[in-house]
C-alpha cells in the first residue's frame, strides 16, 4: 500500500507503549497526520502526555473512540481485552477495522464479542518496535479483505518488518517474540 494512501481516521483503544511506538511512526514516518489519529486511556495523565507529545485527540471514553474512528486499534492488556470489546461493541461492525496487538487474543475469540461480520485483524508484534526495527506478524480474522491485510502492513511499516500468516502460527510467533530480540 502507497504511504499516501492511508487516509482513514485511526483510533487507538489504549495509549501504552505499543500504541505510542506505532503513533511515533505514523506521524514521523508521515503515514498519518496527527489529526487523523486519536487515542482513548484509562489514564488522564497518560491522556495528556500523547496530546502534548504528538499532537493527537484523546479520550477516556472507548465508545466514543470507536464513533470518531474507521480502523481501531486494540491496544490493551489481555485482561481487559474482553471489557473493552463488551464496551465498543454498539459502535463497532463491518464499517470498522479492528487490529489487534493484545497478545494471545485470537481471531474467534475477538468475533464472539463484536458484532456479526466484523473485519478482524491479529497482529503480534515484538519489542523492536519501539525503536522502529520490529517485526509484526499478521493475521487475517473473520471478515478482513485483503485491503485490510494491506492497510495494517502500512500502519506497522514505520515501525517493523511485516509478514502475513495463517493464524494457526501467531502462537508460536507470540513465543518467538518474546525472546527472539534477546
Amino acid at each position: 500500500m502507497d504511504r499516501q494512501n492511508v487516509t482513514q481516521r485511526i483510533g487507538f483503544l489504549g495509549a501504552g507503549n505499543m500504541a505510542e511506538a506505532m503513533i511515533r511512526g505514523l506521524i514521523q514516518g508521515q503515514i498519518a497526520p496527527p489529526e487523523r489519529i486519536r487515542a482513548s486511556d484509562v489514564s488522564a495523565p497518560r491522556r495528556e502526555l500523547m496530546e502534548k507529545t504528538y499532537g493527537i485527540r484523546t479520550t477516556g471514553d472507548n465508545l466514543a473512540l470507536v464513533q470518531d474512528a474507521e480502523v481501531l486499534i486494540l491496544a490493551v492488556k489481555p485482561q481487559v481485552a474482553a471489557a473493552v470489546m463488551e464496551a465498543i461493541r454498539p459502535a463497532a461492525g463491518p464499517d470498522k477495522l479492528v487490529i489487534s496487538i493484545v497478545a494471545g487474543l485470537t481471531t474467534a475469540a475477538m468475533a464472539q464479542r463484536l458484532p456479526s461480520g466484523s473485519r478482524i485483524v491479529r497482529t503480534v508484534p515484538n519489542t523492536p518496535v519501539f525503536v522502529g526495527a520490529g517485526m509484526v506478524a499478521i493475521a487475517a480474522g473473520p471478515g478482513a479483505t485483503p485491503e485490510d491485510i494491506s492497510l495494517a502492513e502500512a500502519l506497522f511499516g514505520p515501525v517493523a518488518r511485516t509478514a502475513v500468516l495463517e493464524e494457526r502460527l501467531m502462537d508460536a510467533v507470540l513465543g518467538v517474540s518474546g525472546s527472539g530480540p534477546g
